[in-house]
């Protein structure tokens, strides 16, 4: 095959974890051997007759965040610590905290805020910190609302909606990998989109007028 499966959001279960399938391509073709996933954050095995050394894991701290596309205020924090951290502590910057590893966290404003996260196990501990800029632009039009599409999960077809007169607006479908599949004028009232020939996965929806976006959205195919 010229191509791997990808999971982008290996931590979550089901149809959250995004799973693409062919979602990366290869320059040659592939086959009888999988991709190598050497983990060369183990450290040491505490209490093994192997452990000649007598060393100690010693945790680092380290993490990554996201920011939601669709509500700037959302931020998800992805673990990355190793050397076998037991217990995690947020401080989000705004004197709330999570003991979740990988936690979802809304600010309530914008502004900076410093993230620290601290990681622990029975040998020690180690802080790691790092600066978040949230800047919420100006809400949008109350009209907005009223474009809605469905269902979601979906199938076959999806519906889009408009309960006002818009002038030459345009659905676009987009999937995991930002590739435009998808593209349809449509009118106020009801508009069916015929998505049958889409493989099932994770897909980001548009609507644009005069080549701006003015809604965008979430929606996952599930298999017939």
């Amino acid at each position: 095959m010229k191509a791997l499966h990808v999971i982008h959001r290996p931590n979550e279960e089901g149809i959250a974890c995004q799973h693409q399938q062919r979602g990366l391509a290869l320059a040659t073709i592939n086959s009888f051997s999988v991709t190598n996933f050497p983990n060369y954050r183990l450290g040491p095995l505490d209490g093994s007759s192997c452990d000649t050394l007598g060393l100690d894991n010693l945790p680092v701290a380290w993490f990554r965040y996201e920011q939601d596309t669709l509500n700037p205020n959302i931020f998800e924090f992805i673990d990355l610590s190793y050397y076998e951290p037991t217990t995690w502590s947020w401080d989000f910057g705004d004197a709330t905290g999570s003991t979740e590893r990988h936690p979802v966290h809304t600010y309530a404003n914008s502004g900076s805020y410093q993230v620290c996260l601290t990681v622990s196990n029975d040998n020690g501990s180690n802080t790691h910190c790092k600066m978040v800029q949230l800047t919420v632009s100006a809400a949008q039009p109350a009209w907005v609302e009223s474009i809605k599409i469905w269902p979601s999960p979906f199938r076959e077809r999806l519906v889009v909606s408009f309960g006002v007169s818009l002038r030459g607006p345009v659905f676009r479908l987009l999937d995991a990998m930002g590739r435009i599949v998808i593209t349809q004028p449509v009118a106020t009232g009801l508009n069916e989109v015929d998505t049958a020939t889409l493989p099932p996965g994770f897909y980001v929806w548009e609507v644009t007028v005069a080549g701006e976006c003015i809604k965008t959205g979430k929606a996952v195919k599930m298999k017939r």
